[in-house]
Order: C-alpha cells, then structure tokens, then sequence
C-alpha cells in the first residue's frame, strides 16, 4: 500500500493546473485511491482533508457516493459514528431525501 500511495502521489504531480476542469475522471480518480491509500495507510487526518476537498469537486451521483461511502468508514474507524452518520444523512439529502440524525420511535421522519 505505501507503493501505491507513492505512485498516486507521483501521478497527482504530474497533473496540469487545470485537470479538474480538463481531465476530471482521472483527477477524480487519482484523488480519491490516494485518500483511500492514506486512510489505509494510517495517516487518516490526510485522507479526510483530501476526502472533504473531494466531496466538493464530486460530479455525478457515483462519485458523491464513492466519497460518502469512504468519508463513513474514516469515521467509522476512528470511532465518530455521528460524523459518519452526518456524511450519509448529507448524501440522502443530495438525493433529495431528507432524514432526522435522531428519529422518532414512530418511525422515520423521512420527506422525500
């Protein structure tokens, strides 16, 4: 894994100034598996930052799941349920499904 963290950061150097707006996909795709190489890696304070900038650049419905599903397990292993539980709440409502962190015993409070 530190190999192919070493690749990835080699391969982002590489990119243009512009390869978000030019090259997206592979931009998108090099930054993410270098946040996934970072949370695998241990260094996970680099791997959220680069995560929080990445739900930011997400085009598609895809990639703003890809992002939300890593953010969560970040989270999830450094044992902040509640902001992994904010990063799904926050990708539903981008679906336009909006649900409480906290429902009531009758069931959801969902309103799509």
């Amino acid at each position: 894994m530190p190999s192919a963290l070493t690749y990835l950061v080699g391969g982002t150097g590489l990119l243009a100034e512009d390869s978000w707006e030019r090259r997206h996909e592979l931009t998108f795709a090099l930054e993410l598996n270098r946040a996934e190489c970072e949370f695998l890696t241990g260094a996970r304070a680099d791997a959220e930052r680069r995560l929080a900038a990445l739900s930011n650049r997400a085009r598609t419905t895809e990639e703003r799941a890809t992002v939300a599903c890593l953010r969560a397990d970040l989270y999830m292993t450094l044992d902040q349920s509640s902001r992994a539980v904010a990063v799904g709440l926050d990708y539903l409502r981008h679906l336009g499904i909006d649900w409480s962190p906290h429902p009531t015993e009758r069931g959801s409070t969902a309103r799509v």
